[in-house]
């Protein structure tokens, strides 16, 4: 059976966070393209996750998790 990639965590934290997509990709400098696969739970790559994690000072778990 596939596993499923999911975001959510991603975006509860945005939203505890108060930042939004835009502020987001600028700060991370993620592409629009990347940010796209984000939002459609897509794989992005470890580089992408570990930016991320360090602009919103946390952990990967904080970020993605696979179903």
């Amino acid at each position: 059976m596939a596993r499923k990639i999911s975001y959510a965590p991603l975006f509860e934290l945005m939203e505890d966070k108060a930042i939004t997509h835009s502020e987001l990709r600028s700060a991370t400098r993620i592409s629009t393209s990347t940010w796209a696969g984000i939002q459609a739970n897509k794989s992005v790559t470890l580089d992408t996750i570990m930016k991320l994690c360090k602009t919103l000072a946390c952990r990967v778990e904080d970020v993605v998790r696979v179903e």
